[in-house]
């Protein structure tokens, strides 16, 4: 038994630090500009007043048991009654937020998280957005067969700035700054700070066309970096098709589907399918779900 948790342990460090990228929490996801505000707190209701978010992702086949997912809502703070033209665009945005990466059957890491952003117009149509938010984490083992078992709490601060118009978004996160380190048994995992740079440029072809670009880096400071470069199509207004690159990973496709009516509101929908590279472990396709809810401000 003392055998069988020595292996356990030593398999899920060696997961967590360099093998399964869902582990990473700097890397969580995928398809990056429907799910940035969980490292960008300042990137919420960039274009509306209240807006929820769910995203799953995990692996096909027998690593479907590695999973992540995410779920938040956020509400714009700010009454549009008796105010002027540019303080009804002030917002002070609220949000809440539960994340899930469960790395098989026996380890979990789980964050709570708050945030806060507040948006200023600078002048007609550009904004400047700046938030902050605050994760409880625990890291959680559940073994209690090979005697690995255990539980531990910290927590992690985010900050970030996001400048946007209806033709970019540009926006910059310093995560987990404070480094914090968790203990949920023989063994401390070190959380690495990180940055975030991000950006997405629009391009209208025609009425109800346009040309959609994005790109990601994240850095862990002294450590490593990626990037995701992603572009494609959006048609109608409604149906968009992306091809996206992950550098040390892979590479995918994107479907969305933007502006499905839901009584007075709408959502928007994507499937992300990613192909990794073959020097990859586990060498396994991979895909994503996002769904984007929101309510504008008639």
């Amino acid at each position: 038994m003392y055998t069988k948790g020595l292996f356990l342990l030593a398999s899920i460090c060696f997961c967590s630090l360099n093998a399964f990228a869902q582990s990473n929490f700097s890397e969580s996801f995928m398809h990056f500009p429907m799910n940035i505000q969980l490292h960008a707190p300042s990137h919420v209701c960039l274009d509306n007043d209240f807006q929820s978010n769910f995203v799953y992702r995990s692996y096909f086949g027998r690593y479907s048991v590695i999973r992540t997912y995410y779920a938040d809502a956020n509400v714009n703070l700010g009454k549009n009654q008796n105010e002027t033209e540019v303080a009804v665009n002030k917002k002070h945005i609220l949000g809440v937020g539960i994340y899930n990466d469960r790395e098989g059957e026996y380890f979990n890491k789980v964050r709570a998280i708050l945030r806060y952003a507040v948006h200023i117009p600078l002048k007609e149509n550009l904004f400047l957005a700046g938030g902050v938010a605050l994760h409880m984490i625990n890291y959680n083992f559940d073994a209690s067969s090979s005697g690995a078992s255990g539980s531990s709490f910290t927590w992690a601060a985010h900050m970030s700035t996001t400048l946007y118009s209806p033709t970019f978004r540009l926006g910059a996160s310093l995560n987990d700054f404070n480094n914090p380190t968790v203990t949920p048994i023989s063994y401390s995992f070190l959380i690495n700070r990180y940055v975030n740079l991000y950006g997405e440029k629009f391009f209208d072809l025609g009425p109800k066309t346009q040309i959609r670009g994005a790109a990601r880096c994240n850095w862990i400071l002294g450590i490593s970096s990626s990037y995701i470069l992603q572009g494609g199509f959006v048609l109608s207004n409604t149906v968009g098709v992306s091809a996206f690159h992950y550098t040390d990973n892979g590479s995918g496709l994107i479907l969305d589907l933007y502006k499905i009516k839901l009584y007075k509101n709408y959502f928007d929908f994507s499937l992300t399918y990613l192909v990794p590279q073959s020097n990859v472990y586990p060498v396994a396709n991979q895909y994503e779900l996002n769904l984007h809810y929101y309510i504008t401000r008639e």
